[in-house]
């Protein structure tokens, strides 16, 4: 017997009308801007959540503090460049 997931066809799980309506409020945001803005600066981030309206940082494990702050000069740079 196939589980509730099996059963849901692929692509429709976790949605419906109102996903649907909040998915498409979150698109007037900036962050695609951001997105787009950082990786034009070399800085590349992704996006995840439920409604993919977060910015992901996945930095490697031997990062050092000046790589972290080379990126967090990189993100702020691109905010800024979206705001103005």
């Amino acid at each position: 017997m196939p589980s509730p997931a099996q059963s849901v066809p692929a692509g429709k799980l976790a949605r419906s009308a109102r996903s649907d309506e909040i998915v498409a409020r979150h698109r007037k945001y900036l962050w695609p801007q951001v997105m787009e803005r950082a990786r034009q600066n070399g800085l590349l981030i992704g996006k995840g959540g439920l409604y993919g309206n977060v910015l992901r940082l996945a930095p490697m494990l031997n990062t050092s503090k000046s790589d972290v702050d080379e990126a967090t000069r990189l993100l702020d740079k691109s905010f800024s460049e979206v705001r103005s």
